[in-house]
């Protein structure tokens, strides 16, 4: 009888643990299910970002102080950033895991924040959730860290490749020139290995930041005007011939959605995030007028004459690209020469040194009558075909289709430019004389039509 009860208990605890088991093994078969299907060992043993919480309790699995659900878009619309998760830069790590979302360099943690209120990791979570106290109101109240948009572009900076829409990539702004160093072209597995951290820079890149100003230090990738020279880097980085006006400019279109504007993309408006956008070597790619110290958007002295840009502001409006002491087209910070004057005939001597500022062989002297009798050309400058061109800058001073300096020779006598200036006074040496004589104008009829015109 006693043997019988036993058999009774003791088959009916076998069934108790069998009924245990089959219960514990649906409910991890069906966690498995909803977490991507990780092996069930795995799933409550990963840690991704080492800080001692699991990533099956860890709100903020990559440890870059933004929680998994903000690093998710959530297009399946169940809240789980594990399962369709998003990839911003489709390096195979999806971003609630990888600790550079855009691949710039630029860690998530430091470019996700406005550098005026940057808060750095204090390794300290009291509450265990896996996200640093520093980033809750109070531990345990998950909020992360709050996303900054530089530009406003609608993308944050750490998903964004151009952080203050000047043109100039994040990636290239973040490094010095000289020392600019290109993405590597990883692969998955390697990727992987790094967090999603492109193995060219490994911990993160030390953003650069020209200026130094202003407190707390701003680097050159959220700076407007990272030489603070008054003149903005949209412009400087993009001004390729020197004419302060820049050459490529915001469309407001971002085709690829990386942050780049169009305007600014390289040969394929398309092409995801290509962090450098095909930048490979900034010191001879981006504007430098003077080709020294940095290119323009770092450079202070722009054209190296030895005056700052801000300086060269002679107007004192603040625009240093609409003061053009010579008019010569090239604002004054970007002309090496601007006090010298416009160089009409292109010949290296300015009009105001220049016996001969049309290179047609009469000195400028000749071409004015002198009517104001200052006897400088330049001054009450006389025009006879009223072509808005003065005499002594024209080549045709009647418009009669035949160069002054054809007319102003006899046809038997006639003597060709020798394209020589010996003594860089502006005159061409065929015409210089015995002393600077320039050409004598024939005047075959021996009347004087200019003086009849002015008269």
């Amino acid at each position: 009888m006693r043997k019988n009860t036993f058999s009774i208990v003791k088959l009916l605890n076998t069934y108790i643990r069998f009924s245990v088991s089959i219960f514990f093994l649906f409910y991890l078969g069906s966690a498995s299910f909803c977490y991507a299907n990780k092996p069930i060992l795995t799933l409550f043993t990963i840690d991704t970002d080492g800080d001692g919480v699991y990533d099956h309790v860890d709100i903020d699995d990559d440890g870059d102080g933004i929680t998994d659900t903000t690093e998710d878009a959530n297009l399946d619309n169940d809240n789980n950033p594990e399962t369709n998760a998003t990839d911003t830069d489709s390096d195979g790590i999806p971003d609630y895991l990888d600790i550079d979302s855009d691949n710039d360099g630029i860690l998530d943690n430091l470019e996700s924040q406005n550098f005026h209120n940057f808060k750095p990791k204090t390794g300290i979570d009291t509450d265990g959730n896996g996200l640093d106290d520093v980033y809750e109101s109070y531990p345990g109240a998950g909020q992360g860290i709050v996303l900054n948009d530089r530009d406003g572009d609608g993308y944050p900076n750490h998903l964004d490749i151009d952080t203050d829409n000047d043109g100039i990539p994040d990636n290239i702004e973040a490094q010095t020139t000289a020392g600019y160093i290109a993405p590597n072209p990883d692969d998955v597995a390697t990727y992987t290995t790094n967090h999603g951290v492109n193995s060219a820079y490994i911990g993160g890149l030390t953003p650069v930041n020209t200026d130094g100003t202003p407190p707390p230090n701003k680097p050159d990738y959220q700076d407007f005007d990272s030489d603070d020279d008054g003149v903005l880097d949209n412009n400087e980085g993009n001004d390729f011939n020197f004419d302060g006006v820049p050459d490529q400019i915001f469309t407001g279109v971002d085709t690829d959605g990386d942050g780049l504007d169009d305007g600014y993309e390289g040969s394929e408006v398309d092409d995801g995030f290509d962090v450098n956008d095909e930048i490979d070597d900034p010191a001879n790619y981006l504007p430098d007028t003077d080709g020294t110290e940095d290119v323009n958007y770092r450079d202070l002295d722009d054209d190296g004459d030895g005056i700052s840009t801000p300086d060269e502001d002679l107007n004192g409006n603040g625009d240093p690209t609409d003061d053009d002491t010579d008019n010569d087209g090239t604002p004054n910070y970007l002309d090496f020469d601007n006090d010298k004057g416009p160089d009409t005939d292109g010949d290296g001597v300015p009009d105001i040194t220049d016996l001969d500022a049309d290179n047609d062989g009469l000195l400028d002297t000749t071409e004015d009558p002198n009517l104001d009798g200052d006897d400088n050309p330049l001054t009450d400058a006389t025009d006879s075909d009223t072509d808005g061109i003065p005499n002594h800058l024209d080549i045709d001073s009647d418009n009669d289709g035949i160069p002054d300096n054809v007319e102003g020779q006899t046809t038997d006598g006639y003597i060709a430019p020798s394209g020589n200036d010996s003594d860089n006074d502006g005159l061409d040496d065929a015409y210089e004389g015995t002393d600077n004589d320039g050409i004598v104008p024939v005047n075959t009829d021996g009347i004087d039509e200019l003086y009849r015109r002015g008269q």
